[in-house]
């Protein structure tokens, strides 16, 4: 089996050449070959730390290819993906705003599934970041979504999310109906069936 070496975020350096390495960034993140796969990724992350105004016009398609890679069932790609998605919320920060909601899903996701320990724990982390840096009504509409989940860990997740949505930028950056929905979602919580996400509605109330 080929060995697999993840890179720190302090180790991502900047790129000789950023213009030339978006060209055909896209279509290597969507791969059938997981090792040019796992490289455009590390790619993708020099870019978004280190050179956002280049990968800024084509942060859409990027943002999509890098979220389908954190949901791949190779779970080498995933956690690659997911310290992607880490490392464009730290770069990017309020340009990637509009992409939370697509984001969010995907990291609320992985975050529950705690099948695979090092994935959810991957997941945990670049949804702080998100959650941190990228705040928005995108992001706020899916952690309301998936709070109404069937999977109670999803139910926990988007939650505490959410309380720490509401610690960090506090009420005044919403409007009156996200106010409402998440005075809602923190009562409807509190009676939960599951003990934990019980804890994490008290704890947004």
């Amino acid at each position: 089996a080929t060995s697999v070496s993840y890179t720190s975020a302090s180790d991502i350096m900047p790129l000789g050449n950023p213009s030339g390495a978006l060209h055909n960034l896209d279509q290597n993140l969507k791969s059938k070959k997981w090792n040019i796969q796992f490289e455009a990724l590390n790619t993708t992350r020099a870019l978004a730390l280190h050179h956002q105004r280049i990968l800024y016009p084509r942060l859409h398609a990027i943002t999509a290819a890098v979220v389908i890679a954190a949901d791949s069932l190779r779970s080498s790609v995933a956690k690659n993906g997911l310290l992607t998605l880490n490392d464009m919320a730290i770069g990017l920060q309020s340009q990637l705003s509009k992409e939370g909601g697509t984001i969010g899903y995907v990291l609320i996701k992985r975050a529950a599934d705690t099948s695979n320990k090092f994935v959810s724990k991957t997941a945990c982390t670049a949804l702080a970041s998100l959650v941190t840096y990228c705040p928005g009504p995108e992001l706020l509409k899916t952690l309301i979504t998936l709070s109404s989940s069937k999977n109670a860990s999803q139910r926990s997740e988007s939650v505490k999310s959410m309380s720490q949505y509401v610690e960090n930028h506090g009420f005044d950056i919403m409007d009156s109906r996200e106010r409402e929905q998440i005075v809602k979602v923190s009562a409807k919580m509190a009676t939960d069936s599951k003990p934990q996400t019980r804890q994490v509605g008290r704890k947004l109330i």
